[in-house]
């Protein structure tokens, strides 16, 4: 079985290695802009993509383990276009050796100066959204726990998860053998569902393809994790990579941040 996952992530890598060109970026969408934050372990860069038209929020959004590709450009790229500012980060950076090992505290941390980026010193709209792609999610997930564990400032708490294909385990940091596609175990790993009563009410959307081996919804609506409202929209066909991102993809992207904010404002006292 383990032969077969390995033989399947290869091929995954060749396509993420073929790529896609610059052509067939949403259209209408333009080039980020790049900020160095200083964040825990030192200075970091993060894309800062401008919304067009009426700004809804921001859109804090975090890469896979391959880094940021075409995928996450396009990603991004439509969510500005639907009047996000997204802040991107690339979490095999942030996961780099020239960097000190990291846990919840410095991700949450992380996470919340990222978040300040977006809201900057003028108002970013009323919806601040946490989520990514992947170990993106993965991470993500981690990071707003600690978030809302803390007494933190007001204008970096979350809105909602805005989740694609997560695993059913993160890890803190990024080992040869995730890059494999093989579930992160051992120092460093935590289980999704294990931090999504951390999560209290917040509402959590996730796309899933249906024909993908990596991603896992079981932790949401279990009866012992995540209590707060949630979707799942899955795209049928679909498996880990949704085609780079394709058309279909970056519309339900769309439709899956914008059922977040349509939902009544969480209960969990630590995100009034």
């Amino acid at each position: 079985m383990r032969c077969v996952r390995v033989l399947l992530v290869l091929v995954i890598l060749t396509l993420i290695v073929t790529g896609c060109d610059s052509r067939t970026l949403p259209t209408g969408s333009t080039s980020p802009d790049t900020v160095t934050l200083k964040l825990s372990r030192g200075d970091f860069p993060v894309l800062v993509y401008n919304p067009k038209g009426k700004l809804k929020g921001t859109v804090v959004f975090g890469s896979g383990d391959g880094g940021w590709k075409i995928w996450e450009e396009r990603a991004c790229r439509s969510l500005a276009l639907e009047g996000w500012c997204v802040i991107g980060w690339d979490c095999r950076e942030y996961a780099s050796d020239q960097f000190p090992a990291y846990d919840a505290v410095i991700l949450g941390k992380d996470l919340q100066t990222m978040a300040s980026a977006g809201i900057g010193s003028r108002t970013r709209g009323n919806f601040l959204i946490y989520g990514g792609y992947s170990t993106g999610a993965e991470q993500s997930v981690a990071g707003v726990a600690w978030i809302l564990s803390q007494r933190v400032v007001r204008e970096t708490l979350p809105t909602g998860l805005l989740l694609v294909a997560p695993g059913q385990r993160g890890r803190y940091g990024i080992t040869d053998s995730d890059l494999l596609g093989i579930t992160p175990q051992g120092s460093g790993s935590f289980a999704i569902a294990d931090l999504a009563l951390n999560l209290g009410d917040l509402a959590v959307v996730q796309i899933h393809g249906t024909f993908d081996p990596l991603d896992s919804t079981e932790w949401l609506g279990s009866s012992s994790s995540h209590h707060g409202l949630h979707r799942v929209f899955e795209i049928n066909g679909e498996g880990h990579f949704f085609g780079d991102a394709d058309a279909n993809l970056q519309e339900t992207l769309c439709q899956a941040v914008n059922w977040l904010v349509s939902q009544p404002a969480p209960i969990n006292p630590k995100t009034r």
